[in-house]
Protein backbone atom coordinates (compact mmCIF):
# COMPACT_ATOMS: atom_id res chain seq x y z
CA UNK A 1 0.00 0.00 0.00
CA UNK A 2 1.30 3.48 -0.40
CA UNK A 3 2.29 5.55 2.13
CA UNK A 4 0.77 9.68 1.74
CA UNK A 5 3.29 12.18 3.34
CA UNK A 6 1.62 15.13 2.64
CA UNK A 7 -1.57 16.16 1.04
CA UNK A 8 -1.66 16.12 -2.48
CA UNK A 9 2.15 14.88 -2.32
CA UNK A 10 3.09 10.92 -2.57
CA UNK A 11 5.19 8.69 -3.98
CA UNK A 12 3.32 4.86 -5.48
CA UNK A 13 5.45 2.46 -6.24
CA UNK A 14 3.75 -0.14 -9.34
CA UNK A 15 5.06 -3.29 -11.54
CA UNK A 16 7.21 -2.99 -14.63
CA UNK A 17 5.95 -6.10 -15.76
CA UNK A 18 2.26 -6.11 -18.08
CA UNK A 19 -0.38 -8.23 -16.77
CA UNK A 20 0.03 -12.17 -18.73
CA UNK A 21 -2.83 -12.64 -20.61
CA UNK A 22 -6.02 -14.49 -19.06
CA UNK A 23 -6.84 -17.91 -20.72
CA UNK A 24 -10.32 -18.09 -21.97
CA UNK A 25 -12.40 -21.51 -22.70
CA UNK A 26 -11.73 -22.55 -26.49
CA UNK A 27 -14.94 -24.74 -26.04
CA UNK A 28 -16.96 -22.20 -28.40
CA UNK A 29 -16.20 -20.43 -31.10
CA UNK A 30 -17.57 -19.64 -34.87
CA UNK A 31 -16.77 -20.72 -38.54
CA UNK A 32 -17.50 -19.06 -41.30
CA UNK A 33 -17.22 -20.98 -44.83
CA UNK A 34 -18.90 -23.22 -48.00
CA UNK A 35 -21.36 -25.60 -46.88
CA UNK A 36 -23.80 -28.13 -49.28
CA UNK A 37 -26.98 -26.83 -47.73
CA UNK A 38 -28.56 -25.35 -44.24
CA UNK A 39 -28.98 -21.71 -43.15
CA UNK A 40 -27.90 -18.66 -44.86
CA UNK A 41 -29.03 -14.72 -45.59
CA UNK A 42 -30.53 -15.29 -49.44
CA UNK A 43 -33.18 -13.26 -51.96
CA UNK A 44 -35.94 -15.82 -52.42
CA UNK A 45 -36.59 -15.19 -56.29
CA UNK A 46 -40.03 -17.22 -55.75
CA UNK A 47 -41.13 -14.20 -54.02
CA UNK A 48 -38.44 -12.00 -53.26
CA UNK A 49 -38.27 -12.45 -49.71
CA UNK A 50 -35.67 -14.09 -47.48
CA UNK A 51 -35.27 -15.66 -43.84
CA UNK A 52 -36.28 -13.47 -41.24
CA UNK A 53 -33.21 -14.21 -39.57
CA UNK A 54 -29.35 -13.77 -40.51
CA UNK A 55 -27.49 -14.95 -37.42
CA UNK A 56 -25.16 -17.69 -37.29
CA UNK A 57 -26.58 -20.78 -36.03
CA UNK A 58 -25.63 -22.99 -33.18
CA UNK A 59 -24.77 -26.67 -33.29
CA UNK A 60 -23.28 -28.81 -30.12
CA UNK A 61 -22.10 -31.90 -32.30
CA UNK A 62 -20.99 -33.09 -35.63
CA UNK A 63 -23.58 -34.84 -36.41
CA UNK A 64 -26.10 -31.81 -35.77
CA UNK A 65 -23.85 -29.89 -38.26
CA UNK A 66 -24.48 -32.65 -40.77
CA UNK A 67 -28.23 -32.83 -40.25
CA UNK A 68 -28.16 -28.90 -40.96
CA UNK A 69 -25.39 -28.40 -43.09
CA UNK A 70 -24.48 -31.72 -44.85
CA UNK A 71 -21.29 -33.57 -44.73
CA UNK A 72 -17.68 -34.22 -45.80
CA UNK A 73 -19.06 -35.03 -49.69
CA UNK A 74 -17.02 -32.66 -52.02
CA UNK A 75 -18.77 -29.22 -52.92
CA UNK A 76 -19.79 -28.23 -56.41
CA UNK A 77 -19.41 -25.08 -57.13
CA UNK A 78 -19.16 -22.23 -60.35
CA UNK A 79 -21.00 -19.71 -62.00
CA UNK A 80 -23.93 -22.58 -63.96
CA UNK A 81 -22.41 -21.56 -67.31
CA UNK A 82 -18.95 -23.30 -67.13
CA UNK A 83 -18.19 -26.67 -65.87
CA UNK A 84 -19.15 -27.39 -61.86
CA UNK A 85 -16.02 -26.98 -59.61
CA UNK A 86 -15.54 -29.39 -56.71
CA UNK A 87 -14.03 -28.23 -53.79
CA UNK A 88 -13.21 -29.76 -50.37
CA UNK A 89 -15.55 -28.81 -47.84
CA UNK A 90 -12.95 -26.92 -45.47
CA UNK A 91 -16.40 -25.95 -43.30
CA UNK A 92 -17.00 -29.32 -42.57
CA UNK A 93 -13.81 -30.70 -41.55
CA UNK A 94 -13.09 -28.07 -39.38
CA UNK A 95 -16.22 -28.51 -38.05
CA UNK A 96 -15.21 -32.43 -37.50
CA UNK A 97 -12.22 -31.42 -36.21
CA UNK A 98 -13.31 -28.88 -33.55
CA UNK A 99 -15.84 -31.52 -31.78
CA UNK A 100 -13.41 -34.75 -31.98
CA UNK A 101 -11.08 -32.13 -29.80
CA UNK A 102 -13.56 -31.58 -27.54
CA UNK A 103 -15.26 -28.39 -28.66
CA UNK A 104 -18.83 -28.12 -27.13
CA UNK A 105 -20.63 -25.25 -28.96
CA UNK A 106 -19.83 -24.31 -32.56
CA UNK A 107 -21.45 -21.05 -34.35
CA UNK A 108 -21.60 -21.30 -38.31
CA UNK A 109 -21.77 -18.63 -40.71
CA UNK A 110 -22.86 -20.17 -44.00
CA UNK A 111 -21.53 -18.21 -47.43
CA UNK A 112 -23.40 -18.92 -50.41
CA UNK A 113 -23.76 -17.36 -53.99
CA UNK A 114 -26.42 -18.12 -56.22
CA UNK A 115 -25.20 -19.63 -59.39
CA UNK A 116 -26.93 -17.08 -61.59
CA UNK A 117 -29.16 -13.95 -60.50
CA UNK A 118 -32.73 -15.30 -60.70
CA UNK A 119 -31.27 -18.71 -58.70
CA UNK A 120 -33.87 -20.77 -59.61
CA UNK A 121 -31.71 -24.10 -60.03
CA UNK A 122 -29.87 -23.66 -56.75
CA UNK A 123 -32.83 -24.91 -54.55
CA UNK A 124 -34.66 -28.17 -54.82
CA UNK A 125 -38.14 -28.22 -55.68
CA UNK A 126 -40.63 -30.45 -57.30
CA UNK A 127 -44.52 -29.69 -58.20
CA UNK A 128 -46.19 -32.71 -57.79
CA UNK A 129 -49.93 -34.72 -57.15
CA UNK A 130 -49.76 -35.48 -53.90
CA UNK A 131 -52.46 -37.64 -53.77
CA UNK A 132 -54.48 -36.82 -50.80
CA UNK A 133 -57.12 -35.63 -52.39
CA UNK A 134 -58.16 -36.31 -56.26
CA UNK A 135 -57.00 -32.74 -58.34
CA UNK A 136 -55.17 -31.09 -55.67
CA UNK A 137 -51.49 -30.47 -55.90
CA UNK A 138 -48.60 -29.08 -54.01
CA UNK A 139 -44.89 -27.55 -54.25
CA UNK A 140 -42.37 -28.85 -52.27
CA UNK A 141 -39.53 -26.70 -52.18
CA UNK A 142 -36.18 -26.71 -49.96
CA UNK A 143 -35.86 -24.59 -47.42
CA UNK A 144 -32.61 -23.79 -48.05
CA UNK A 145 -30.66 -23.59 -51.52
CA UNK A 146 -27.90 -26.06 -51.73
CA UNK A 147 -27.30 -29.19 -53.74
CA UNK A 148 -28.48 -31.42 -50.74
CA UNK A 149 -32.35 -29.91 -50.85
CA UNK A 150 -32.84 -32.29 -54.26
CA UNK A 151 -34.61 -34.87 -51.95
CA UNK A 152 -37.52 -37.23 -52.09
CA UNK A 153 -40.69 -36.00 -50.38
CA UNK A 154 -43.63 -38.19 -49.65
CA UNK A 155 -46.98 -37.40 -48.00
CA UNK A 156 -49.40 -39.74 -46.15
CA UNK A 157 -52.44 -39.30 -44.56
CA UNK A 158 -52.64 -40.96 -41.30
CA UNK A 159 -56.05 -41.92 -40.00
CA UNK A 160 -57.24 -42.53 -36.60
CA UNK A 161 -59.91 -45.15 -35.30
CA UNK A 162 -63.43 -44.32 -34.62
CA UNK A 163 -63.83 -41.13 -32.33
CA UNK A 164 -67.37 -40.53 -31.95
CA UNK A 165 -68.71 -40.87 -28.46
CA UNK A 166 -71.76 -40.47 -27.80
CA UNK A 167 -72.94 -38.64 -24.53
CA UNK A 168 -76.63 -37.69 -23.81
CA UNK A 169 -77.68 -38.15 -27.34
CA UNK A 170 -75.21 -36.21 -28.88
CA UNK A 171 -72.06 -37.29 -30.18
CA UNK A 172 -69.01 -35.75 -29.67
CA UNK A 173 -64.98 -35.76 -30.31
CA UNK A 174 -63.00 -36.14 -26.91
CA UNK A 175 -59.89 -36.62 -28.65
CA UNK A 176 -60.86 -33.53 -31.61
CA UNK A 177 -59.32 -29.94 -31.29
CA UNK A 178 -59.92 -26.88 -32.49
CA UNK A 179 -59.23 -26.26 -36.35
CA UNK A 180 -58.99 -30.84 -36.69
CA UNK A 181 -59.97 -32.24 -39.72
CA UNK A 182 -62.04 -35.07 -39.91
CA UNK A 183 -63.63 -37.44 -42.08
CA UNK A 184 -67.61 -38.75 -41.59
CA UNK A 185 -68.99 -42.22 -42.89
CA UNK A 186 -72.31 -43.54 -42.16
CA UNK A 187 -73.29 -46.65 -40.25
CA UNK A 188 -73.60 -48.72 -43.10
CA UNK A 189 -70.84 -47.26 -44.86
CA UNK A 190 -67.30 -49.10 -44.95
CA UNK A 191 -64.51 -46.26 -43.38
CA UNK A 192 -61.34 -45.59 -45.68
CA UNK A 193 -58.45 -47.41 -44.48
CA UNK A 194 -54.65 -46.47 -44.39
CA UNK A 195 -53.31 -43.85 -46.82
CA UNK A 196 -56.02 -43.86 -49.24
CA UNK A 197 -57.15 -40.36 -50.75
CA UNK A 198 -59.53 -38.02 -49.62
CA UNK A 199 -62.91 -37.67 -50.04
CA UNK A 200 -63.99 -33.92 -50.16
CA UNK A 201 -67.66 -34.58 -49.78
CA UNK A 202 -66.88 -36.44 -46.29
CA UNK A 203 -64.57 -33.88 -44.58
CA UNK A 204 -65.58 -31.97 -41.78
CA UNK A 205 -63.45 -29.17 -39.68
CA UNK A 206 -63.43 -28.98 -35.98
CA UNK A 207 -64.57 -25.73 -34.28
CA UNK A 208 -64.90 -25.63 -30.90
CA UNK A 209 -66.08 -22.34 -28.54
CA UNK A 210 -64.57 -21.45 -25.02
CA UNK A 211 -67.03 -24.15 -23.28
CA UNK A 212 -65.92 -26.70 -25.16
CA UNK A 213 -68.73 -27.28 -27.53
CA UNK A 214 -67.89 -28.77 -31.16
CA UNK A 215 -69.29 -27.55 -34.28
CA UNK A 216 -68.42 -29.53 -37.71
CA UNK A 217 -67.66 -27.36 -40.80
CA UNK A 218 -68.21 -29.08 -44.14
CA UNK A 219 -66.99 -28.33 -47.90
CA UNK A 220 -70.38 -26.14 -48.46
CA UNK A 221 -70.24 -23.87 -45.50
CA UNK A 222 -72.60 -25.81 -43.85
CA UNK A 223 -72.68 -27.54 -40.07
CA UNK A 224 -74.49 -30.75 -40.25
CA UNK A 225 -74.35 -32.18 -36.75
CA UNK A 226 -72.70 -35.81 -36.55
CA UNK A 227 -75.39 -38.21 -36.35
CA UNK A 228 -75.17 -41.59 -33.71
CA UNK A 229 -73.86 -44.57 -35.43
CA UNK A 230 -71.81 -42.52 -37.93
CA UNK A 231 -67.75 -43.18 -37.92
CA UNK A 232 -65.77 -40.31 -37.73
CA UNK A 233 -61.77 -40.17 -38.08
CA UNK A 234 -59.33 -37.76 -37.81
CA UNK A 235 -56.83 -36.77 -40.08
CA UNK A 236 -53.55 -36.53 -39.54
CA UNK A 237 -50.00 -35.94 -41.93
CA UNK A 238 -47.10 -37.83 -42.66
CA UNK A 239 -44.40 -35.93 -44.54
CA UNK A 240 -41.24 -37.97 -45.43
CA UNK A 241 -37.92 -37.01 -46.72
CA UNK A 242 -35.79 -39.48 -48.21
CA UNK A 243 -32.06 -37.83 -48.40
CA UNK A 244 -30.23 -40.65 -49.43
CA UNK A 245 -30.19 -44.58 -49.06
CA UNK A 246 -29.07 -43.97 -45.32
CA UNK A 247 -31.20 -40.90 -43.94
CA UNK A 248 -34.67 -40.67 -43.88
CA UNK A 249 -36.50 -38.06 -41.73
CA UNK A 250 -39.84 -38.45 -40.73
CA UNK A 251 -42.39 -35.96 -39.41
CA UNK A 252 -45.33 -37.69 -38.62
CA UNK A 253 -48.89 -36.36 -36.70
CA UNK A 254 -49.18 -33.10 -38.84
CA UNK A 255 -52.05 -31.04 -38.94
CA UNK A 256 -53.61 -29.11 -41.85
CA UNK A 257 -54.70 -26.46 -39.79
CA UNK A 258 -53.47 -23.41 -38.32
CA UNK A 259 -55.20 -23.37 -35.17
CA UNK A 260 -53.49 -26.93 -34.43
CA UNK A 261 -50.18 -26.94 -32.47
CA UNK A 262 -48.49 -29.42 -34.88
CA UNK A 263 -50.01 -27.46 -38.02
CA UNK A 264 -47.82 -28.74 -40.75
CA UNK A 265 -46.73 -25.04 -42.02
CA UNK A 266 -45.43 -24.42 -38.22
CA UNK A 267 -43.28 -27.72 -37.80
CA UNK A 268 -42.12 -27.42 -41.28
CA UNK A 269 -41.71 -23.58 -41.47
CA UNK A 270 -39.20 -22.21 -43.54
CA UNK A 271 -37.04 -20.22 -41.49
CA UNK A 272 -37.21 -22.00 -37.95
CA UNK A 273 -39.03 -25.08 -38.01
Amino acid sequence: MPEYLAPGVFVEEVSFRSKSIEGVPTSTTGFAGLARYGPVCYLDPANNAGPRSCEPRLVTSFTEFERIYGGLEPLSVGDGVAAPEERLPYLAHAARAFFENGGRRLYISRVFVPRDDAGDDDWGAASLDLGLVAGASARWRARWPGEAGEVRVTTQVVRSKDLAVVVGGTVTLPRARDGALVEVFGAAETPLEGDAPLEVGRLRVVEMDAEGNQTFHDDGGGTPALVAGEVVQLIELQVSVEVNQERLDVTGELAPSPAQKRYVGRILERDDP
